[in-house]
């Protein structure tokens, strides 16, 4: 399973040291949005690193004077990558003071109007459980004109059975959506801390952590920046830069994530003996997807048509897009398990075949094999060619979109189901029309 593809990546907490406060301590491992406070630590940074500001002591109150003079030292700052406006506020004032999407809004929208290209950013607070999170009612890109969501299901407690849950993740990145929350804002927070204060978090293993990034990028796969929490302790806990095997894992990812293509595409396949690798990527060209695989290397094309002509050792592959333009056939019996990132237009052959929809457009015909289609929450459109309940395809939606789904005509002669955000749902070309029966098949899970 793909790790989630980001050029940017943060860990907070102890960012400068040295004697002169100017080493960038997490740069060691990859590390290149960096946590600081003044624009000293700013002006300070390495070549290639962007600066992520703190502002939440400040940002209860809206963009009053205090705010507004905070943010105007750095105007013009080549090394600003944004603002990181709030951590977990409070909307109902229950837990500490209470902070209003309006003030967050007024401060956005400042930031906006005076530090051209600057992003904001702010991580959530959780109002329901780890296992049913729910962010309903609180903050959105709608109520706050904030650019990007920071989700923190910290997967690895004593509470847990086990004590780990790698399902909180996809729940939290679910209960985004469902608030309001496109996946394309959403940003991972990856667990690297626990113990001490926080006894009610573990410090993940290495392999824990591995799984950490996997699932979180089955949920969101090509995210804006990622997070792990934390680089310096914060309260007695084991952090990251105590961790050399955590250390070795970020340091992993963080390399390998949006290295090798700026589209972020990835092919991985397996053969009939199990044996999986994975495809790199080249920007143009065409090659044929041959095997076997042993001693063989593969490429997948981000652009014109990427032809795939599967050998019967070849039983699987699993393309992952990111953001770009691509249209790809695949010719063969294979099975073939697509994630939409861009625009993409895919058509595959006889083989059980499984399209998932992300942000962008996925335009997708499964061939003569039982196809399964799946839209979740915060997904762009997922356009299906050939939808056939009676071939065995499947169509599956997020549970939390199934009270706002409504039909409607395309506008080219097929069938729209929306889900009460414009531009975004499931459009079915070959249907003018799903009857009650046909409505009766979706699945919402």
């Amino acid at each position: 399973m793909p790790e989630p593809r980001t050029a940017l990546h943060y860990a907070p907490g102890d960012n400068l040291v040295g004697a002169q406060g100017n080493q960038y301590a997490p740069g060691v491992d990859g590390f290149n949005l960096a946590d600081v406070s003044g624009t000293w630590s700013l002006n300070h940074l390495p070549a290639g690193v962007k600066g992520l500001v703190w502002l939440g002591d400040i940002s209860a109150h809206g963009a009053d004077a205090a705010f507004r003079s905070a943010v105007n030292q750095y105007i013009g700052n080549p090394n600003l990558y944004g603002f990181y406006l709030a951590d977990e506020p409070d909307p109902t004032g229950q837990w500490g003071t209470k902070i209003s999407a309006a003030n967050l809004q007024a401060e956005s929208d400042y930031i906006h109007a005076h530090v051209p290209g600057a992003k904001t950013f702010m991580v959530m607070m959780n109002m329901g459980s780890p296992n049913n999170p729910s962010f309903m009612g609180t903050y959105n890109p709608a109520n706050t004109h904030i650019d990007l969501f920071g989700l923190d299901p910290y997967p690895v407690r004593p509470q847990f059975t086990g004590g780990v849950n790698y399902g909180t993740i996809p729940a939290a990145a679910n209960a985004a959506g469902a608030a309001g929350i496109p996946l394309s804002k959403i940003v991972p927070v990856y667990q690297a801390f626990g113990g001490g204060g926080y006894s009610s978090w573990t410090m993940p293993t290495a392999a824990q952590e591995q799984q950490i990034l996997q699932t979180w990028g089955a949920s969101v796969p090509s995210p804006a920046f990622d997070y792990a929490y934390s680089w310096g302790s914060q309260s007695g806990d084991q952090s990251l830069s105590g961790s050399p095997a955590l250390q070795q894992v970020f340091a992993a990812h963080n390399a390998g994530s949006g290295a090798v293509d700026p589209s972020g595409t990835t092919m991985t396949a397996t053969d009939s003996k199990g044996v999986t690798k994975s495809v790199p990527v080249i920007a143009s060209g065409s090659q044929d997807f041959k095997g076997p695989l042993a001693g063989t290397v593969h490429q997948a094309v981000t652009s014109g048509v990427d032809t795939v002509s599967a050998t019967s050792a070849i039983t699987s592959e699993t393309v992952h897009f990111g953001a770009g333009t691509r249209k790809m056939s695949f010719i063969g019996p294979q099975s073939v398990t697509v994630t939409g990132g861009g625009t993409d237009t895919v058509t595959t052959g006889s083989g059980a075949d499984k399209f998932i929809a992300s942000t962008g457009t996925l335009d997708a015909r499964g061939g003569a094999g039982k196809d399964a289609f799946v839209f979740h929450a915060g997904g762009g459109v997922l356009k299906i060619e050939d939808l056939s309940f009676g071939a065995g395809d499947t169509l599956t939606v997020d549970k939390a979109l199934k009270p706002y789904v409504q039909q409607a005509p395309d506008g080219h002669g097929g069938d729209m189901l929306t889900f009460g955000i414009q531009g975004h749902g499931v459009d079915i070309v070959n249907a003018s029309s799903l009857s009650s029966a046909q409505m009766a098949k979706i699945t919402y899970a």
